[in-house]
């Protein structure tokens, strides 16, 4: 049953089929992931299995035939990254030859029917104003009080708002990792977009890789949707800031006790080049591994007993599932 959330009582609707006791599975999908939810919670508590589908992942859109040939797979990865990087995962962007457009398309019917109609937002202007100051500060540390200036209207009313995008899959908080140690900072989060293609209109559109400025935010909105796909609950993946500057872009912790930095590097090369940001979580946390996420060949070093991979982003996907690893030992 497709675009469930149009049903004036879907819940109560979908509660009979199943209390019907018919024998077959009922499967029911919206596009409006909010409504849905909004409509069914209650009626089908204990009744149902939720699933949400994410944007394709790298390792979905990228043949899997190939690792007989590791040049050729790389190579198929690495193309299909830095395609992900420019127009994201939607399937209907990624089956399309003109990205742009359809992206175009979501994003007027997301701030136009959704936002305005059915989320009746009161301000869709500064709504799209959000959306944009989103976008150009991905990665960087969010203010609620800030973007309330800008944008004119009241504190609440932008945590509102933000609050809206994550419930759509549009946004994901990124919270900081706070392991005890002083001058870590505790509260403010991050804020990344699921999907590049969206992030990438929002600052201006699908500019090839070469003649962008802004690679590294690229680079790094990618990766945490990579990781949003493996890791889709609240608080899975965080982030590490001190006081004092030093940063790491992201903090897994596989298994209780067992931690994991990810820091992202856009810079080319094949020599891992250990920051001073990573020698302080190192140093305050002893972490099993730390993964450097670049667009160069892989590498490893050891520093005391955590080990350092550079990992090129187009294999991002295997050094997760070695993290998977990790936990179940």
């Amino acid at each position: 049953m497709e675009e469930a959330q149009w049903l004036d009582e879907a819940g109560l609707f979908l509660k009979g089929l199943v209390d019907a006791q018919t024998g077959r599975r009922i499967v029911v999908t919206g596009s409006s992931s909010y409504h849905l939810l909004a409509r069914t919670r209650e009626s089908l508590a204990g009744r149902a299995t939720r699933h949400a589908l994410w944007p394709l992942s790298l390792r979905e859109v990228v043949p899997t035939d190939l690792q007989s040939s590791p040049a050729a797979f790389r190579r198929a990865r690495r193309e299909g990254m830095e395609r992900q990087l420019l127009v994201g995962g939607y399937p209907k962007v990624w089956t399309s030859q003109n990205a742009e457009s359809v992206l175009q398309e979501l994003l007027t019917a997301f701030v136009l029917r959704d936002a305005s109609d059915r989320f009746r937002i009161e301000r869709p202007d500064a709504f799209r104003l959000l959306l944009r100051l989103l976008a150009g500060q991905v990665g960087d540390v969010g203010s609620f009080s800030e973007w309330s200036h800008i944008l004119g209207i009241a504190v609440s009313t932008v945590s509102d708002y933000v609050a809206l995008l994550e419930e759509t899959h549009l946004v994901r908080r990124v919270r900081p990792f706070i392991g005890g140690k002083r001058a870590e900072l505790t509260q403010a989060p991050r804020f990344y977009f699921l999907d590049n293609g969206l992030r990438n209109l929002l600052v201006g559109g699908l500019t090839p890789i070469e003649e962008r400025a802004d690679i590294g935010k690229l680079l790094e909105n990618w990766v945490a949707s990579e990781l949003h796909k493996r890791y889709p609950e609240p608080g899975e993946v965080r982030y590490w800031r001190t006081t004092g500057g030093a940063e790491m872009d992201f903090v897994l912790e596989p298994r209780p006790g067992v931690l994991v930095g990810i820091e992202v590097k856009a810079r080319t090369g094949s020599s891992v080049k250990i920051t001073r940001s990573m020698h302080s979580f190192i140093d305050a946390y002893h972490p099993r591994r730390m993964l450097l996420v670049h667009r160069g060949e892989p590498e490893r070093q050891e520093v005391g007993a955590t080990e350092v991979l550079a990992v090129p982003a187009e294999l991002l996907p295997e050094a997760l599932d070695e993290l998977s690893e990790i936990a179940s030992e």
